[in-house]
């Protein structure tokens, strides 16, 4: 079963919480270490957030000394169900924790929709398979935008 939007925010919102009551730090102590507002780490843990960019999620998992996918994978799921049922491809998964090696520095910021459609591509995609559709989609995203704005 695939999940959606709302399942991944749940998770989030859900693991960062949770790694945050492990370390003993409050909301504010997390923003402090993560570089950002308490606000915004309660928005994250309320779900109010709908759409965190990779870069929050990375910095919120560097100061709880953990990887993104720590942050965005259902903690639940053993490591036999993870092994037949990934939620994320192989390449995905590399794609999303190394992207600094992938996007040039304009482009780190990748949000959970643009994720969300990653995760349609093929098994067997690469990493710069992947590089090439998020382009595609930012451009096609770009597109729908100038057209809205030139109406």
């Amino acid at each position: 079963m695939q999940r959606n939007i709302e399942d991944d925010l749940n998770i989030i919102a859900n693991n960062i919480s949770r790694l945050r009551q492990e370390k003993e730090w409050n909301q504010q102590t997390l923003a402090y270490h993560a570089d950002t507002r308490q606000g915004t780490i309660s928005q994250l843990e309320q779900k109010h957030n709908r759409n965190p960019t990779l870069n929050l999620l990375r910095k919120i998992a560097s100061a709880l000394g953990v990887k993104v996918i720590d942050l965005i994978q259902d903690p639940q799921r053993t490591i036999e169900n993870r092994q037949t049922k990934r939620e994320f491809p192989p390449a995905l998964a590399t794609f999303i924790s190394e992207q600094n090696r992938f996007l040039g520095e304009k482009e780190n910021d990748l949000t959970m929709e643009e994720i969300d459609a990653l995760k349609a591509l093929d098994e067997r995609a690469t990493p710069e398979d992947y590089l090439s559709f998020l382009r595609k989609i930012r451009e096609a995203n770009m597109l729908i935008a100038y057209k809205n704005q030139t109406k």
